[in-house]
């Protein structure tokens, strides 16, 4: 099974995702992690909104991730910043199936993502 994660080739497994920052290919799997196992939610509402899954980490990223975060994720404070990071990617569930290198199965998902 290949299950694809945000990474930087420059700084390994512990990518930071921020407005406006990240490859539009690391982009794209947080927003189809959002996609496929976070349907429903407010912050599937808000990314779909600002564009869906077109691989820019934009308004609708940062206020999709802070509502995951606080709502989800289980952060609170300073913590709560919109920003993608190793604390996030460890607790985001991410789609399970992929197929041609993309995922399928709305809901299909698992906190694992080695």
């Amino acid at each position: 099974m290949s299950i694809r994660i945000p990474a930087r080739t420059d700084n390994g497994i512990s990518c930071y995702i921020a407005y406006g920052t990240g490859s539009a290919g690391a982009v794209k799997a947080v927003q189809d992690a959002i996609y496929f196992c976070y349907r429903g939610t407010t912050a599937y509402n808000r990314m779909m909104d600002a564009g869906g899954r077109d691989g820019i980490y934009g308004n609708g990223m940062v206020s999709a991730m802070k509502w995951l975060q606080a709502n989800r994720l289980g952060l609170s404070g300073s913590d709560v910043d919109g920003v993608y990071g190793p604390t996030v990617r460890d607790r985001l569930e991410w789609p399970l199936r992929w197929v041609g290198g993309t995922p399928v199965g709305v809901g299909d998902c698992s906190k694992t993502w080695w």
